[in-house]
C-alpha cells in the first residue's frame, strides 16, 4: 500500500522542516518559496526540494492541478493528487513521483527528468515536451500519446481487470505490471500494440529510486475509511 492517506476536505502537507500544515485548501509558503494550495481552479504545488511527500485535493473535477520546480535531493520528492482533477501539469521538474487518481481533460510534462507519472482512472491525452527519462504508469487502457523533443519516455500499464473508472494512482500502482514499453519519437496511440516497443528491462533511473510504498515510514497525514465504506 501507498501509505499516503488520502481523502476528505482537509489537506495536511508535510514541510521540511518537519510540521504539518493544515487547512481546506492547503499551505502557502512564501518565506520557502514553496506553495501547495488551492486558489481558483488551480491548486499549485511548487517548490518542494528535500524529498518532502506533499498531497492536493482538488476540490472538483474542474480544478486544474500544476506541480512546477519541485526535485528529489538524495531520494525523491513525492507529490500525491486526490481525487480527479481536470488537467494534471508538472512542469521543469526532477527526480521526483507523481501520482493522479484521475486527470479528466489531460495529463501535460515540460522541461522534465527522472519523473515517474502515476494516472488512475481512464488516463487522456498525453503530451510531453522537452523531458528525458519519464515513465508513465498507468490503466490498462492506454492513452494517446505526444512527445517533442523527449528522450528515454517509457510507457507501463497496469494488469487490472477493474473498470478503470474505479482504479486510484495507488491502486495502479500496487497491481501488476505490463513490461515497459519505450515511446518511439512522436505519438503512440491506443494500446500497448501501436507505436512503441517493448522491453524486458526497467528504465534505468528507477533501480536505485526511491519509490511510492517508502512513504509508509512516514507518519500518517490523514485517516481515510476502509475502502467500500462510506
Amino acid at each position: 500500500a501507498l501509505g499516503i492517506q488520502g481523502g476528505g476536505s482537509k489537506s495536511m502537507t508535510q514541510h521540511g522542516t518537519g510540521g504539518y500544515a493544515s487547512s481546506r485548501v492547503g499551505a502557502n509558503n512564501m518565506g520557502t518559496g514553496q506553495m501547495n494550495h488551492e486558489e481558483g481552479r488551480m491548486w499549485s504545488v511548487q517548490g518542494y526540494t528535500n524529498d518532502e511527500t506533499v498531497h492536493a485535493y482538488p476540490t472538483s473535477g474542474m480544478v486544474d492541478v500544476i506541480v512546477r520546480r519541485c526535485s528529489g535531493n538524495k531520494l525523491q520528492t513525492i507529490v500525491a493528487s486526490h481525487g480527479p482533477c481536470h488537467y494534471l501539469l508538472v512542469q521543469g521538474c526532477s527526480k521526483m513521483v507523481v501520482l493522479a487518481d484521475t486527470a479528466n481533460k489531460s495529463v501535460h510534462l515540460s522541461d522534465c527528468n527522472m519523473v515517474d507519472v502515476i494516472i488512475g482512472g481512464v488516463c487522456p491525452d498525453v503530451v510531453l515536451e522537452r523531458c528525458r527519462t519519464v515513465r508513465l504508469t498507468t490503466t490498462s487502457r492506454s492513452p494517446n500519446i505526444r512527445t517533442v523533443d523527449c528522450d528515454q519516455i517509457y510507457l507501463q500499464t497496469s494488469k487490472s481487470n477493474r473498470d478503470p473508472l474505479t482504479v486510484t494512482a495507488e491502486d495502479v500502482m500496487d497491481a501488476p505490471k505490463n513490461l515497459p514499453m519505450t515511446v518511439d519519437k512522436g505519438h503512440v496511440a491506443g494500446s500497448q500494440g501501436q507505436g512503441g516497443s517493448s522491453t524486458g528491462a526497467p528504465p534505468p533511473m528507477y533501480g536505485s529510486a526511491r519509490m511510492p510504498p517508502s512513504v509508509s515510514s512516514s507518519p500518517p497525514l490523514h485517516t481515510v475509511p476502509p475502502r467500500g465504506s462510506v
